[in-house]
């Protein structure tokens, strides 16, 4: 059985609207953060938004939604898409198209820990964020990973280390241009499955703080 984690938090400092919170609502800005640190680590977001005493959202709420809304634009221009995929097992390489194909319901099975994933754009990339999807049908699978940001010369110039995966997992990090992004599986509790991966430039401030 599998079931995710639930982020349960309020636009405002309370549960139930009050007049007097009506400047104190959420930033887009925090909403954001919000998304990062809970959609972003394979869980759910409920957000509670109070209706006023007319039964409607008030308008400051609205106004922080909508932003949040435009905010989340930023991950439309993926990366990678069609990017070079490969699984590296043993120092082999096997083609592996189905991780920047853009079809979530393909993967690639992750059959042995150690075993890495490695994504070449088609041109060098500068990006600041990497998205990973796990296929959730038989469970959640990965319980560690690390990415290495590399350049041209196979060297690597930022490391990531993550521990789950999930439904989405989002990592933010300072602008890097990157020739190859390499995804070693250093712990899972069965066989996973790998079934996207996605990179994108957001703006700097948006990182997850």
């Amino acid at each position: 059985m599998w079931v995710p984690g639930e982020c349960d938090v309020s636009i405002r400092p309370g549960w139930f609207y009050h007049k007097e919170e009506d400047e104190k609502v959420k930033t887009p800005e925090q909403l954001f953060q919000l998304y990062l640190k809970s959609v972003g680590r394979g869980a759910n977001l409920l957000l509670n938004v109070p209706p006023d005493p007319r039964g409607q959202f008030h308008p400051n709420d609205s106004a922080a939604l909508m932003g949040f809304a435009k905010l989340r634009e930023q991950f439309k221009n993926n990366l990678l898409p069609k990017a070079k995929a490969s699984l590296l097992v043993n120092g082999k390489q096997k083609p592996a198209p189905q991780l920047t194909d853009g079809n979530r319901a393909t993967g690639v099975k992750i059959t042995n820990t150690g075993n890495a994933l490695a994504i070449k754009p088609l041109k060098p990339a500068t990006l600041n964020t990497i998205v990973l999807y796990e296929d959730l049908q038989n469970g959640q699978a990965v319980s560690a990973f690390t990415i290495y940001l590399k350049d041209a010369a196979g060297q690597t110039m930022r490391t990531l280390d993550g521990t789950t995966i999930g439904r989405k997992r989002i990592l933010t990090f300072p602008s890097t241009t990157v020739d190859e992004i390499v995804i070693t599986i250093s712990g899972q509790h069965f066989a996973g499955t790998i079934s996207e991966i996605e990179a994108f430039r957001i703006d700097e401030s948006l990182l997850e703080k």
